[in-house]
C-alpha cells in the first residue's frame, strides 16, 4: 500500500471540508422573506379642516387618482351636534364640475358622537390613474351631522361640491344636480386604495462570513449564494 504525505492528504480532503462548511453555513444563514405588503395609498383631502358645516344632501371633494388600484375605504371627518344621523359615502367619476358615472358606495353608518373623528367606510371599487373622482358623503336633512373643510388648502388643486340635492338620499346614480361648487376648497374626506400590482418588493443583500465563505442572502429570494474567498 502506498502512503501519502499529510500535505497531500490535506489537499485531497480540503474540497470536501469546504463543501461541508458551505452546507453547514447554508443551514445557519438560510433566510426566506416574503415580499412586503403594499403600503396603502390615498388621495383626496386627509387633513382635518378648520371650518365646520352642517351636512345636507350630498357634498364632497374632487381629486385625481395618482395611480390605478383598488379602493378599500373612504374616510370622512365628522361629528354630530347632539342628535343621531345616518350617512354614507360614494364615488363618482367626473370632472371639476360634472359627475360622469357612479362608481361605488358604502353601507350607511350612524354618527352620534359630538366628538369629531375620522369615520371609516369600507368601499370596494377599481380606480384608474389620471381619472378625476368625486369623493362624496350624503346625510339626510336634519341629521345633525357636521363635516369639516378648508378654504384654499396649501399646495392643492381641489374643488368642493356642496348641497347636491339629487339624486335622493340612499341613491347613487347620475345625473347629480343642485350642487354649489367652491373652487380651491376641500372637505375632509379621502380614499384609501391598494395600487395595482400589490406594491414593489425592495431587494436587499446582506453579507455574512462563515469560515472564509461569503454567504450572500438575497432578501425575498428562496436561496443562498456562496462564493469562496
Amino acid at each position: 500500500m502506498a502512503w501519502i504525505s499529510k500535505k497531500k492528504f490535506f489537499n485531497l480532503i480540503l474540497p470536501f471540508i469546504l463543501s461541508v462548511t458551505m452546507v453547514t453555513a447554508a443551514f445557519v444563514v438560510w433566510q426566506i422573506e416574503t415580499a412586503p405588503k403594499a403600503h396603502a395609498s390615498s388621495f383626496g383631502y386627509n387633513t382635518v379642516g378648520t371650518h365646520a358645516q352642517m351636512a345636507v344632501d350630498k357634498y364632497g371633494t374632487y381629486a385625481v387618482a395618482p395611480s390605478s388600484g383598488t379602493v378599500t375605504d373612504i374616510y370622512a371627518y365628522l361629528n354630530n351636534t347632539g342628535t343621531s344621523g345616518t350617512v354614507d359615502v360614494g364615488i363618482y367619476s367626473g370632472t371639476l364640475t360634472t359627475f360622469t358615472a357612479a362608481v361605488a358606495h358604502s353601507s350607511t353608518q350612524t354618527v352620534s358622537s359630538v366628538t369629531a373623528a375620522w369615520y371609516d367606510f369600507p368601499v370596494s371599487a377599481s380606480i384608474t390613474s389620471g381619472q378625476g373622482y368625486w369623493i362624496m358623503l350624503e346625510a339626510q336633512s336634519g341629521s345633525g351631522v357636521r363635516y369639516y373643510y378648508d378654504t384654499s388648502p396649501t399646495g392643492a388643486g381641489y374643488t368642493m361640491a356642496y348641497g347636491c340635492t339629487s339624486p335622493a338620499f340612499g341613491t347613487w346614480t347620475t345625473p347629480v344636480g343642485g350642487c354649489s361648487y367652491f373652487t380651491s376648497d376641500a372637505a375632509s374626506i379621502y380614499i384609501v386604495y391598494t395600487p395595482s400590482g400589490g406594491g414593489t418588493q425592495t431587494p436587499n443583500t446582506n453579507m455574512t462570513i462563515f469560515n472564509g465563505v461569503n454567504a450572500a442572502i438575497l432578501k425575498g429570494a428562496n436561496m443562498v449564494i456562496f462564493k469562496r474567498n
